[in-house]
């Protein structure tokens, strides 16, 4: 069974979060411009230091949306609750 079939899109779950990929994308990115920066000479902690927590933050919330489609599957007979 593919993924898709056994897991819908996470915006059709969680419609709150329609964006999530191109948000995860774009804290990446910036990650990765933090760094160059700050490689480069022209960047500073603090500037990698906000981007990481964002991503931190970011990482959160999606840790806890898997866990709530987890445990609805669980609640709904759906499975061992896995990924």
């Amino acid at each position: 069974m593919n993924i898709e079939a056994r897991d819908p899109p996470i915006a059709m779950c969680f419609p709150a979060r329609p964006r999530c990929l191109e948000e995860t994308v774009a804290a990446l990115e910036n990650l990765r411009l933090d760094l160059l920066r700050l490689h480069a000479g022209v960047g500073s902690p603090d500037d990698l230091t906000a981007a990481l927590e964002k991503g931190r933050k970011m990482g959160d919330a999606i840790d806890a949306e898997l866990a709530g489609r987890s445990a609805l599957r669980m609640l709904l007979g759906g499975g061992s609750g896995g990924t």
